[in-house]
């Protein structure tokens, strides 16, 4: 009959050789071969060299960030907008209005009249 211990025993001894065997299989990187291939790097390459290489690919404007190759047929959402200000953010190119201070502090402590309060107290005001 097996006892107690010797069960604990043998769980001990699994866990032991599986924790041996870990840092063995930490070296082979669970990257499809595709991404390997499409950054044309080999299975080899140090996680530096992947990482730079991801990064390359990503902020290439015609495979990663900006619209893409098919940016001609879609526009961007607000969520696209607000994750890549650098692509899709278009400043306004003339002022609407120009206004007094007094006008700016007036409509300011109307609309947010808690940052005026901060405003007033700071060395800016």
């Amino acid at each position: 009959m097996v006892s107690v211990k010797q069960v604990v025993r043998y769980a001990m001894v699994v866990c032991g050789l599986s924790l041996l065997a870990a840092p063995v299989q930490a070296n082979f990187p669970s990257v499809p071969k595709e991404t390997y291939e499409a950054l044309k790097l080999d299975r080899s390459a140090s996680p530096k060299e992947l990482y730079e290489a991801l990064i390359k690919r990503y902020m290439d404007p015609e495979q990663g960030v900006g619209k893409g190759k098919y940016g001609q047929y879609w526009q961007p959402i607000s969520f696209s907008k607000y994750f890549d200000p650098h692509t899709f953010y278009k400043p306004p190119q003339a002022v609407k209005e120009v206004a007094s201070r007094q006008e700016c502090v007036k409509c300011h402590t109307d609309e947010s009249p808690g940052w005026v309060v901060a405003w007033k107290k700071s060395t800016h005001a």
